[in-house]
């Protein structure tokens, strides 16, 4: 495998790592919620974080996108990816959507797996990952 395929996967691979963390986040905030009295004042607000993830979700998974397209042609990686990217951009919309939003983002970010998966395994069945040039 040469350096630009490495990078290409490597960028798909790092698309699919920011979505579980994405989820992972999303997903124990409401089991927080139930700690929180216990936990009184020391629980953390982590609503900072949100934008930051989703931000970087959104730009990593365009361009890994951008860049597999160009291998691939195939459009459905990045139908999936331009809907989960939706999904977790209006997940920002959080003082509109209230608990909405929450939904947004859980859903978004295995979409956004799903479609880095496709770019991935299109990007292969293309040009095998083993055998680029």
């Amino acid at each position: 495998m040469n350096a630009l395929t490495a990078y290409r996967t490597g960028l798909d691979r790092c698309g699919m790592v920011a979505a579980a963390v994405c989820l992972t986040h999303c997903a124990l905030l409401p089991f927080a919620v139930f700690a929180a009295p216990v936990l009184g004042s020391f629980a953390p607000d982590t609503e900072w974080l949100h934008m930051p993830l989703v931000l970087f979700a959104v730009a990593l998974g365009g361009y890994a996108m951008v860049v597999g397209n160009s291998r691939h042609r195939q459009k459905a990686p990045a139908a999936i990816a331009a809907l989960g990217m939706m999904l977790l951009m209006a997940s920002l919309a959080e003082a509109q959507l209230g608990e909405l939003a929450e939904f947004f983002a859980i859903i978004g970010a295995p979409i956004m797996a799903v479609a880095h998966v496709k770019n991935l395994r299109a990007a292969c069945e293309c040009c095998p990952c083993s055998q680029q040039t």
